[in-house]
């Protein structure tokens, strides 16, 4: 299949530009949104996407407010199975705090759709004051109500399961 010169079009195959979409949920708790810059960086098994400032939101003039879904396209060469994210912010303006309930990933070119659930803090004020967090995508049972990380890491959505979990870690 090779053409050209050293099987220039193989080359040109493998590193096809993909769209990601990018959806950003911020918590619906007091204070939740950060009028910081927020950064972030795709991994998967054939690269990453380098560090992007998650500039303008195509769903909201006002970006990573309380309650909010804001939406984000980045290009980038192929990644491959998305497996994590590294995501953080500039610790700047004047509200600065930010609480992350997740990310969700969506491969427009493969239609492959990961989520990374964060569900804490990035403040230099509150919980392990750290500005910045690895997260690994969530491999999930729709029905179970369990999201297992890929690292070993989960969480519990059900109610009920959530509050039966904590009897049997008694």
């Amino acid at each position: 299949m090779a053409s050209g010169p050293r099987g220039y079009s193989e080359v040109v195959a493998k590193w096809k530009v993909h769209t990601y979409k990018i959806s950003v949920f911020t918590g619906d708790i007091y204070a939740a949104g950060t009028d910081a810059n927020v950064f972030l960086n795709i991994c998967g098994d054939l690269g990453d996407t380098g560090e992007r400032k998650l500039s303008k939101s195509e769903t909201n003039f006002n970006k990573f407010e309380r309650g909010q879904e804001d939406t984000f396209t980045i290009q980038a060469v192929g990644l491959g199975i998305l497996y994590k994210i590294k995501i953080r912010h500039g610790n700047s303006m004047i509200s600065p705090d930010w609480f992350l309930e997740k990310v969700e990933i969506l491969d427009e070119t493969t239609e492959e759709s990961s989520v990374f659930l964060c569900e804490r803090w990035l403040s230099k004020k509150k919980e392990d004051k750290k500005i910045e967090c690895m997260l690994y995508e969530q491999l999930s049972d729709p029905n179970s109500g369990i999201s297992h990380g890929v690292h070993g890491s989960f969480s519990i959505s059900n109610p009920l399961l959530s509050l039966l979990w904590k009897f049997v870690m008694l």
